[in-house]
């Protein structure tokens, strides 16, 4: 079953991936509850995946496959252990999937290792790369990189650069933070456009979000700043203790990086990609 928008790139891959195969292809309808339970693949972000319960109620899924923003552990752990649950990455501007890996129960979270004729370096801000274990920004190299935009010159000169460690080719600038594990996995840690400035500090909502997902009964989390004056935690399910996850994010975060108020809902919106919509949370009332 495909749950992204038609005009989003993972349903691209995904209707003609399955068509030149001679499956069937199931788009998401009102009914779309009861058709997973007929389905073997499901495709959809993981905002959109916990909508949909127990994996215990769809028998006949074999592969999960999730992509278009982060994975939280909680949401691993309740359906890696039913079906072969895939991470997937990659921008529209590579041909939509550079990386993908298979997710097990007690394995940490990353995007696996890139396709055998894609290039992947983390980068600093002087475009060198940096130590097994750094973070800095992703970089895309080889044949899945675009030319460019498209009547975007000066877009596509800020994102599309020469690769100075091949002979020749371009190289896509992501702005993904990320690092490469010992073991040659790649890790995202979020991004470099999601970073805000709060009362003279400077936060990273992702790694907020992040810090959030590490509560074990956590499915989905964000973070937002609220009228410019203060930081909110928003996450799902809604019976997730506060207090819990407070003391969880001041434990990994600095002090001025917790969340001054803490919003439990019973699902996220969505937007029309099935990704977070943080517009619908920043125009929530907040009793």
């Amino acid at each position: 079953m495909q749950f992204y928008a038609i005009g989003f790139d993972g349903f691209q891959m995904d209707l003609w991936k399955c068509l030149s195969h001679g499956a069937t292809l199931v788009l998401r309808s009102d009914s779309y509850l009861e058709d997973l339970k007929t389905v073997d693949s499901l495709a959809c972000t993981p905002t959109a995946l916990a909508f949909l319960g127990s994996p215990t109620q769809y028998p006949r899924l074999k592969v999960v496959s999730v992509g278009g923003e982060a994975c939280p552990s909680a949401l691993k752990d309740l359906w890696a252990p039913h079906v072969q649950f895939m991470n997937l990455y990659g921008p529209t501007e590579c041909a939509i999937m550079t990386h993908f890996v298979e997710l097990l129960p007690m394995n940490p979270i990353t995007i696996g290792k890139p396709f055998a004729n894609i290039n992947c370096y983390i980068l600093d801000s002087n475009n060198c790369v940096v130590p097994v274990g750094t973070i800095g920004e992703v970089y895309l190299g080889g044949i899945c990189v675009s030319p460019g935009y498209i009547n975007l010159p000066d877009q596509t000169s800020q994102r599309f650069l020469n690769d100075p460690f091949v002979g020749s080719g371009r190289m896509y600038r992501t702005g993904d933070l990320g690092r490469l594990l010992p073991n040659g996995d790649f890790e995202i840690l979020g991004r470099q456009d999601s970073q805000v400035k709060l009362k003279g500090y400077r936060i990273e909502l992702e790694e907020v979000a992040e810090a959030m997902m590490q509560h074990p009964l956590v499915i989905s989390a964000a973070a937002i700043v609220k009228d410019n004056s203060h930081l909110v935690g928003y996450f799902s399910p809604a019976t997730v203790s506060a207090d819990e996850l407070q003391e969880i994010v001041a434990g990994l975060l600095p002090v001025y990086m917790v969340p001054a108020v803490w919003v439990g809902l019973d699902t996220m919106p969505q937007n029309s990609n099935g990704k977070i919509d943080k517009n619908a949370l920043e125009k929530l009332d907040i009793v």
